[in-house]
Formats: C-alpha cells, structure tokens, sequence
C-alpha cells in the first residue's frame, strides 16, 4: 500500500505518542517488571485505602493516656460535619485494669469540655478534620441512643489484674451532622487507660 510523505509523517507522530504513553503506563516493563511489583518476587506492590487515605492527608487520631479511679470516667463527645465527607472510625482502648466502654448517638452535649488536639497521620499535611467539635468531659445534657457497650478485661472480675482491652478494626461510619459521646469508666483504682481513636474521611462516590 502506498503512503504519501504527509501520510507517512503522521504514522510516524501517531506510533512515537503512543510509545510514549506506554512507557508512562503503570502497567510498563522495566527492567523485565511491571511498575509496583517487588523487585524480588514479582509480588504486585498494592496498599489497603486506609492506608492510601494516610498517603491523601485525610486520616486523623487523638492518642492520650489517663490515670482513673475505680467508677470514675473520661467522655468524650464528637460531631461530625454535615458535609459531603464522612467519618470512619476505629478504636483501640487499654487499660491496666478493666475498663468499660459505651457509645451513645444523637447525645444533647453542652460544649463546655476541654477541646481534645486532632493531629494528621501524615505530619507533613496541613490537612485539616472535618470534624466539628471534640471534646474531652463536656457538660453531658442528654446521652441519647446507646450504640455500642464493650467489657474489658473478665465480666465477673473487672478489677482483676487482667488488662482490660476495647477496640474495633472494623470501622464504625458515622452519621453526618451527628453528637457521638464516647465514654471509658474504669473498673478499679489507679487504673492506668491508653485510648487511640482513629479515622478517615472519605467522600461517598454515587
């Protein structure tokens, strides 16, 4: 088949764009690889999307400890933005002692409380939460529907010496535009609690 000099010029264009485009393709050999697979095994190189959340800016926590005496409690109340993100959340909470943990929604809160210190998993983002408000012991007007209830340590003995440990990997997705109050009653004196929450804030795809 014959091709005129303008013809033949245009091929070329087309077959030296797509070369190209193909050397950027994440799906590319280099070096007898794909892009993203391990050098050593061939094993595709892939992060779960929390993970990738962390690497967007858009994953947050409030980590402390606190020393609590047995029956006493630290709250705290959380409101979520009414926004196009969402809040989901996990927790890791542990006590030298048994702890008990409750989770009420739609809680009527007095915003009297200390404001607890939101920080960014990746430190070099100025990212901030959606989050409304955080507080740590608010003024509690209202505790509104009891959600979730955790025993940490032994039921019978919760002031054994057995540490008592709450805590979801399964993420819980809060409502928008809702009071969460988060309450930790220790279960025996001098109970030392760590308490980690943690979230991201995704936007629903429709």
């Amino acid at each position: 088949m014959w091709l005129g000099n303008s013809m033949k010029n245009l091929l070329l264009i087309v077959l030296v764009l797509i070369g190209s485009a193909w050397a950027r393709s994440p799906y590319s050999p280099r070096g007898g690889r794909a892009y993203g697979q391990d050098q050593y095994t061939n094993a595709m190189i892939t992060i779960d999307y929390e993970h990738h959340e962390i690497h967007e800016g858009a994953h947050f926590f409030i980590c402390d400890t606190i020393t609590l005496g047995s029956g006493d409690s630290v709250m705290f109340a959380m409101k979520t933005d009414a926004g196009p993100k969402e809040v989901h959340l996990a927790w890791d909470i542990f006590g030298s002692k048994g702890i008990f943990l409750e989770i009420f929604e739609g809680a009527g809160i007095t915003w009297d409380g200390a404001n607890a210190t939101i920080r960014n998993n990746d430190r070099n983002s100025a990212t901030v939460s959606t989050v409304d408000s955080l507080q740590a012991d608010p003024t509690v007007v209202s505790l509104g529907t009891r959600i979730q209830v955790d025993i940490g340590g032994t039921a019978t003995n919760p002031a054994s010496g057995i540490p008592g440990v709450a805590s979801r990997n399964r993420e819980l997705i809060l409502k928008k535009g809702t009071v969460y109050l988060f309450t930790i009653t220790s279960q025996a004196a001098s109970n030392i609690i760590g308490y980690c929450g943690q979230w991201y804030e995704p936007t629903p795809k429709d």
